[in-house]
């Protein structure tokens, strides 16, 4: 088998389409083990034509395997041409999504799969089949994508794909997707009850809705001051970028800085706190939700909670 330097420096040779080269160590090496080429003296080596088409026929498997990593082939797919798979860069992980579904199935080209809370599900976001979805739920942490049938989602009635965000690999795959939903499609991300959370429902440009918490049901034994005082020095124009947003979504980040809220979503879950959906961006439409949703919201302020 060639190795990449090999390959490399008989590939140079031919787009060069040299008749001599330098007799290197690596030459007289290629030279003693495939019987190519002529030496003349101690210091050159020649090639005829049937030199360089024998030399194209050696190295045309690495050329199909660089090719095929090139265009984004997997390891598995690279192997086919050459025993070197290291030549793809690109890991399996990539164009996969941990996926899972709320109120029905988990949809794919090849057909519907049983659901089943606390499994992870990684499937390609190209055999997803978005057409059965209402809605696709976005979440940002691992381990509220796993629970995600735990949570208390007050409005979701529509059949929901839920898709973790994650970094890099996990991350590029689920913009993928994002970019093929159908326009009717409700895109609802659900970041924590926090500065920060508030700063990634804003900056995720495609989602149309957000989860929030009930703050009737909050309180300041719910919320770590300290993160919440990091975050706001970090994120301090977060009133100024909402007045883009809905009324609704502005006067729920309003109360929450009023309120100094840090709450995760690991304590959202672990206390059934009551979520609601609201609408995010201006011109977002919503059958489920309206301006009564954030009436209740507004009673947690009255309420003295």
């Amino acid at each position: 088998m060639l190795t990449g330097k090999q390959y490399l420096l008989i590939k140079n040779m031919l787009d060069r389409r040299d008749r001599r080269t330098i007799l290197s160590s690596a030459w007289l090496e290629l030279h003693n083990e495939y019987g190519l080429g002529k030496p003349v003296g101690k210091h050159m080596i020649q090639w005829t034509r049937d030199d360089h088409k024998k030399w194209r026929e050696i190295i045309a498997p690495r050329e199909m395997a660089r090719e095929a990593a090139d265009l984004g082939a997997d390891r598995t797919s690279v192997a086919k041409y050459t025993p070197d798979e290291k030549i793809s860069k690109v890991s399996v992980r990539e164009g996969r999504v941990f996926c899972q579904a709320i109120h029905t199935n988990l949809f794919l080209k090849q057909g519907p799969i049983e659901v089943y809370p606390e499994v992870e599900y990684v499937v390609s976001q190209d055999d997803i089949d978005l057409q059965k979805y209402g809605a696709i739920l976005i979440v940002e942490n691992l381990e509220a994508y796993i629970y995600c049938h735990s949570f208390v989602f007050a409005d979701l009635n529509y059949l929901t794909l839920v898709v973790y965000r994650g970094h890099d690999a996990s991350a590029r795959a689920v913009n993928a997707l994002l970019e093929r939903t159908p326009e009717r499609m409700k895109v609802i991300i659900f970041p924590d009850a926090d500065p920060a959370g508030v700063s990634i429902a804003m900056s995720t440009e495609t989602a149309s809705h957000v989860i929030v918490p009930d703050l009737f049901c909050l309180s300041a034994e719910d919320s770590v001051g300290e993160r919440f005082s990091k975050q706001l020095a970090k994120f301090p124009d977060l009133r100024d970028r909402a007045k883009s947003h809905s009324i609704d979504f502005q006067e729920y980040v309003d109360h929450l800085l009023n309120r100094g809220y840090a709450v995760s979503q690991e304590r959202l879950c672990s206390r059934h706190i009551r979520l609601n959906t609201l609408v995010l961006r201006m011109g977002s439409t919503s059958t489920q939700c309206t301006s009564s949703t954030f009436e209740r919201l507004k009673k947690s302020i009255d309420f003295g909670m």
